[in-house]
């Protein structure tokens, strides 16, 4: 093979878009580190949603400091934001939901140009969407009020807090700070402004169990083991949320997987901070900052030319190339009982069922309409093969998949294969026992289908 010159992965990725700077470290070893468009060690640049991890480890502080419970619903700590009649689904609504981007909400609920309307307050007033604990959906203002919530408590600044607690001992920049927002609340879901070497340091926090070989030579444990355990483990499915294919392989707590078997920290605009585990142990960290936004592509080239040009050149020890699947058993027996779901008030849809034929090996999504303009669907799959139908609206013929999903949920993909080419992704979480459903349809198609997009919830018919 090719000797590995990092100036070729340079020259590669600056041909594509806006690169500011790349580091490459095999364990211990700095293998190459350089520096664009003005940019220097010194010389901050904002990391956007990697704010999101390190808010993520300052609510783990917390934690094992016994200020907090991840299961404590997150409204305890924002009383003087409850409304009187607060809605179910925000009461309880916990930390642990927040961390994993499982609120209650399918986008922010603040608006980011207004500076009358409170930015923390929004998240308890909003009109939920979905029940808390079931649908992944990416969500800024829950990392906002974990920041709130950490600052509240501390009676710190997000960043002050961390550095006192944490950073101080592994050389993080001084001069780092976090934008506010209007109410003077640290932005802890896009707000960093740091350097790369930063970014580089809160990588290996994460990938090294949270102990770190401080500036005074010693190794010290920083952060909570086992919250980091469980915070880069694969806890989401996010096929049917991503809009980037490099952020359809799962989810923790604030960190995004990757198919070698690795986890990385993301800000808009090319900010990525990768940890690639290696044979030896190690682990190989790749850190760039960048300026994507005018390419939409942009991060999607980052991450190839590191998958093309860098990881060859390492002893990888790939643990996933693809997001798992579940056995399909406990959904084949649910829909064998042909149990019905009521939906709450939405456009399209009054009742759904599943149900189930056993010499066929097929299941049946029926949808019942709420008028006339929409037609009634029977949509049919299978787990082991592909499913050949149409649907009644505009004819459509389609080619329909399922599986289970590591996290448990069912995904149904329906595949437009006629004149309108495209496709209806569906994801449903059973919870209390059968006796609730949540799911989440998305369709991919430029003109029509509205009544397959959306959130819909439901409880079991009696």
């Amino acid at each position: 093979m090719k000797q590995f010159d990092p100036l070729e992965t340079v020259s590669y990725i600056s041909k594509k878009t806006v690169l500011d700077s790349l580091i490459i470290m095999e364990g211990d070893r700095l293998i190459y580190e350089g520096y664009f468009n003005g940019f220097s060690k010194e010389k901050l640049h904002r990391l956007f949603s990697v704010t999101k991890t390190m808010t993520a480890i300052a609510v783990s502080s917390l934690e094992k400091e016994g200020l907090i419970h991840l299961d404590d619903p997150i409204i305890k700590y924002f009383t003087q934001f409850t409304p009187r009649n607060v809605d179910k689904r925000i009461a309880e609504m916990t930390i642990a939901d927040c961390l994993a981007m499982k609120t209650c909400y399918i986008k922010t609920t603040y608006d980011k140009k207004s500076n009358t309307k409170d930015w923390v307050e929004s998240f308890f007033i909003a009109n939920p969407d979905k029940d808390p604990g079931t649908l992944f959906n990416y969500d800024t203002s829950s990392a906002h009020v974990l920041a709130a919530l950490v600052e509240n408590i501390s009676g710190r600044s997000l960043l002050d807090y961390l550095k006192e607690k944490i950073l101080c001992f592994t050389g993080f920049s001084e001069d780092s700070y976090i934008v506010k927002d209007p109410f003077g609340v640290s932005m802890g879901g896009s707000g960093l402004v740091g350097t790369s070497r930063d970014l580089l340091i809160l990588t290996r926090l994460l990938s090294e169990g949270g102990s770190y070989i401080c500036t005074d030579g010693i190794k010290r444990c920083l952060i909570n083991p086992s919250f980091l355990m469980h915070a880069t483990q694969f806890l989401t499915d996010t096929r049917l949320t991503a809009n980037k294919s490099l952020l359809s392989m799962g989810y923790g707590d604030m960190v995004w997987h990757e198919k070698h078997g690795g986890y990385f920290l993301y800000g808009m605009g090319g900010q990525f901070g990768f940890s690639f585990p290696l044979r030896s142990g190690e682990n190989l960290y790749v850190i760039t900052t960048a300026d994507t936004q005018g390419n939409a592509a942009g991060d999607e080239q980052i991450y190839e030319a590191i998958c093309e040009q860098v990881l060859p050149h390492f002893n990888l020890e790939e643990k996933r190339t693809v997001p798992e699947n579940r056995d399909p058993a406990p959904f084949l027996k649910i829909m064998s009982e042909n149990i019905s779901y009521k939906l709450e008030e939405n456009p399209y849809w009054s009742e759904l069922s599943f149900s189930f034929d056993k010499e066929e090996k097929q299941g049946f999504l029926h949808l019942r309409a709420k008028d006339e303009n929409i037609n009634s669907e029977t949509i049919t799959f299978a787990f082991d093969h592909a499913n050949e139908g149409r649907l009644k609206y505009l004819d459509t013929p389609v080619r329909t998949t399922a599986l289970v999903t590591l996290d448990g949920h069912l995904y149904i993909n329906i595949r437009l294969v006629g004149e309108y080419t495209g496709s209806i992704r569906m994801e449903f979480v059973f919870t209390k026992a059968l006796a609730r459903l949540n799911m989440a349809f998305k369709k991919i198609e430029e003109t029509w289908y509205d009544q397959f997009n959306g959130y819909f919830s439901g409880d079991k018919e009696k």
